[in-house]
């Protein structure tokens, strides 16, 4: 594997892959570019509990994985010091194959808010995929 190619082909999903939450129809939706260049590197976008809000919500749009590479993205309910995971998905050749349809979490009635972390990894044969989770 040519770790530059890949980091380049990473750099060009890093330039596709918005994250995005829908507020009320009232609001302007929120979207956060995720600059996944590296691998191993956690991404982290917070979605804060207001009054308001029910859910957090979040999308992606298409964009196809460099060969060679996964993204893993996993939801957390988020309450003081702790978390809990409520959510997890690889995708292996397109981002759309885990947010390509709107993730709704409904807010838990202790969360303060809920995360998602995008990484990136290395390519994985699914046995070692499945161990991992």
């Amino acid at each position: 594997m040519n770790t530059n190619k890949t980091l380049a082909a990473l750099t060009t999903l890093a330039a596709a892959l918005l994250v995005a939450n829908v507020a009320d129809a009232a609001e302007d939706a929120k979207t956060t570019a995720v600059a996944a260049d590296r691998y191993h590197e956690a991404h982290v976008i917070e979605r804060v509990r207001t009054g308001k809000k029910a859910n957090a919500v979040f999308s992606a749009q298409p964009a196809a994985l460099a060969q060679g590479a996964d993204v893993v993205f996993e939801a957390r309910s988020v309450s003081g010091s702790e978390e809990t995971v409520r959510w997890r998905c690889v995708a292996r050749d397109n981002v759309e194959e885990c947010l390509g349809a709107p993730l709704s979490l409904e807010y838990r009635t202790a969360d303060d808010k809920i995360t998602l972390t995008v990484i990136v990894v290395p390519e994985r044969p699914d046995v070692m995929l499945a161990s991992a989770e």
